[in-house]
């Protein structure tokens, strides 16, 4: 019998330590760890998003801020906004400069300032423009073929594509590496998430670093979409109690939330450490 089928039937893996148990796929055979795409830059092959499991959806963060780092290194024009486009999901702008108030004493010399400041914004404006579509195409060669083949199949796929919209691909991919779903309800979506959080573990091969990334990483996914992983009445309510607080303001109570979450957090980390 193997270490991992033996474990899978309550055998410890050393003195002192519980058993770990692997979950069973149809006919008895343990499910295989599937193993992340490398993409073809070498600078960040393992930066990577992919779908169908706990950890690619915690290490969607993490590939994320390593994409937009190499883009903003790689000397592009107008590189910071592409990165800032894929860091948050937002179409990045390059704003006119303000009109000259009609009263400066100087008006005429600022006026002629401005026109060359003007100028100078159409022409970053272009170079901004073809740099997204160089960034969009760095972000899709990071994406597996299971995540392609999911953004294929997403709504107006079609105009993303043609419009090669930066914004649009982050804001989908984060969709499909975090498990949700424009088709499916908003409270299905967020118990997805937290269900993602509760349910994730360090496996033998992670270190100690990087299994508190991704479970920041998820924790943080949750509360982006709305949820309090960490807030729980009865929690808060013996916080209160144990400051004596029995009728707290605002800011007291949300201290005691605070400092609950905080406690939760910590237990939950713990337990899903190996």
């Amino acid at each position: 019998m193997s270490q991992q089928a033996a474990a899978g039937r309550g055998a410890g893996r050393g003195s002192g330590k519980k058993p770990r148990y692997f979950p069973r796929k149809g006919g008895g055979n343990f499910t295989a760890t599937a193993k992340a795409y490398e993409s073809p830059i070498t600078e960040i092959a393992k930066y990577t998003f992919n779908t169908g499991e706990n950890k690619f959806a915690a290490q969607f963060t993490e590939s994320r801020e390593r994409v937009a780092g190499y883009i903003q290194r790689s000397g592009m024009d107008e590189s910071y906004l592409v990165a800032e486009t894929i860091r948050t999901g937002m179409a990045q702008t390059i704003a006119l400069p303000a009109a000259v108030d009609a009263n400066a004493p100087d008006k005429a010399d600022l006026e002629v300032i401005r026109v060359e400041v003007v100028k100078s914004v159409a022409k970053r404006r272009q170079k901004l423009e073809e740099s997204l579509k160089k960034g969009y195409a760095t972000v899709y060669d990071q994406c597996s073929q299971e995540v392609r083949d999911k953004l294929k199949a997403t709504r107006d796929w079609e105009m993303v594509q043609a419009t090669q919209s930066l914004d649009e691909l982050i804001k989908r991919i984060k969709k499909i590496c975090v498990g949700f779903d424009d088709h499916k309800q908003l409270v299905f979506n967020l118990v997805q998430s937290l269900k993602t959080l509760f349910l994730y573990t360090q496996s033998e091969k992670d270190t100690v670093e990087e299994y508190a990334r991704n479970f920041k990483s998820l924790w943080d996914t949750v509360e982006a979409f709305g949820g309090s992983p960490g807030i729980h009445q009865g929690l808060v309510d013996a916080e209160l109690k144990r400051t004596g607080l029995m009728s707290p303001n605002d800011a007291q109570l949300e201290a005691a939330e605070n400092a609950a979450a905080e406690q939760v957090k910590a237990a939950l980390l713990i337990s899903g450490a190996d």
